[in-house]
């Protein structure tokens, strides 16, 4: 009988705590709902709450998110992930239907892209959704279902330039493709302190050779000094200062500088008025005596230093002047000065990132469609216009 008893009190507890559990389980699930151009207004409130408790990224930042909604964006999707009534996941899904993509009745749906190759070229690294840390891989996953399920459709999501982690949550009933791939640079600049070490004791010894004898020859010009915008107004005097020699090295038609497209141009603007006083936003006039070497466009967000864009100034007539290097060399042994733990180059395989960087990694664009036959079709055609093609051209 007091076995019984015990037994039974045994089996109450079970049910008990077997309920405690789900009810537990219930309410830490993660609900997420998608928003038809909500009020801009609640979003930046939102956003930016939720940015204080995400890993740091100035790509994901409103800085950079609310300069290209105010230059660029027009119609929008909001992607809300909660847990207990807290926001713990945004994201901005931007639609743009395309030939193939009609065909099937979808569209391509762009995680704070744009979808169209003039409107992008201000292009975003390290693209992701907005989350709380350290609970990326739950709410990326369910934030992944629910864009696929209410607006992705038959299409396809677009979600780049990102490191490989976006798609490291469980995504086996979709098909993902690499569609571009690129390496980074960084110079980890605590492991150059951890180990007591100057920039230029770990580049090699030719690279450390051309970066000071282009430094002796700028220096036949007088100083080499390193000038900070400190306003806006000087800041967009630096940016138009750099285009004539931005247009000069990479061309003035479409697709290449991106001083020749408006989009570009509006947006950079927008982004510098509302970074350079918070210091968020540096742009940067590296001179000898009176000889222009560089204009370099950098962000210093949460400690890393973030090179963006630079103008070399090429015109000297000597080919031992290394602007990059010397640029980059002066700027990278600042940011080691002023304790900042990074300064990442990002993607593109300009040769002073290589020579600098003591770590890389790699960013991609992937694909994702709802539908694995979807992607096997596509690729099946993609053979064929590969066949069609070597015949005819043989």
């Amino acid at each position: 009988m007091i076995v019984t008893i015990l037994g039974s009190e045994w089996r109450l507890g079970l049910i008990g705590f077997t309920l405690g559990v789900l009810v537990n389980r219930q309410n830490n699930a993660i609900e997420s709902e998608v928003y038809f151009c909500p009020d801009r207004e609640w979003l930046k409130q939102a956003w930016t709450e939720l940015e204080n408790h995400s890993e740091p990224n100035v790509f994901l930042s409103w800085l950079w998110i609310g300069s290209w909604f105010e230059s660029l964006v027009d119609d929008y999707y909001v992607i809300e992930a909660r847990r207990n009534n807290e926001v713990i996941g945004l994201g901005i899904i931007v639609l743009q239907a395309d030939s193939y993509y009609r065909y099937f009745k979808g569209a391509s749906c762009y995680l704070h892209r744009l979808g169209d190759e003039l409107l992008d070229q201000a292009w975003i690294e390290y693209n992701d959704f907005l989350m709380l840390k350290g609970h990326e891989v739950d709410i990326r996953q369910a934030m992944i279902s629910t864009v696929m399920d209410e607006i992705v459709g038959n299409g396809k999501f677009v979600v780049g330039a990102s490191h490989h982690t976006v798609i490291d949550c469980s995504l086996t009933e979709y098909g993902v493709e690499a569609v571009w791939e690129s390496l980074t640079y960084q110079v980890d600049l605590e492991q150059l302190r951890q180990n007591n070490q100057a920039l230029s004791n770990v580049i090699s010894r030719s690279a450390r050779y051309q970066t000071m004898r282009s430094v002796r020859r700028y220096q036949e010009y007088g100083e080499i000094k390193v000038s900070t915008a400190k306003s806006v107004e000087e800041a967009l005097s630096y940016f138009s200062m750099a285009k004539p020699l931005h247009i000069k090295r990479w061309g003035d038609q479409s697709g290449q500088s991106g001083f020749c497209n408006p989009y570009f141009m509006k947006f950079h603007e927008a982004l510098i008025r509302n970074g350079v006083v918070s210091g968020n936003v540096c742009l940067h006039k590296i001179t000898a005596g009176k000889e222009l070497i560089a204009i370099i466009y950098n962000f210093h967000w949460r400690g890393k230093v973030t090179f963006y864009l630079c103008a070399l100034n090429y015109e000297m007539h000597d080919k031992h002047l290394k602007p990059g290097l010397v640029s980059h060399y002066f700027l990278i042994n600042t940011a080691m000065d002023n304790g900042f733990s990074h300064y990442d180059f990002m993607g593109g395989s300009d040769r002073y990132k290589k020579t600098f960087a003591n770590s890389t990694s790699s960013l991609y664009v992937y694909e994702i469609r709802k539908s694995k036959n979807v992607l096997a079709f596509k690729n099946k055609l993609r053979y064929v216009k590969h066949q069609l093609s070597g015949y005819y051209s043989g």
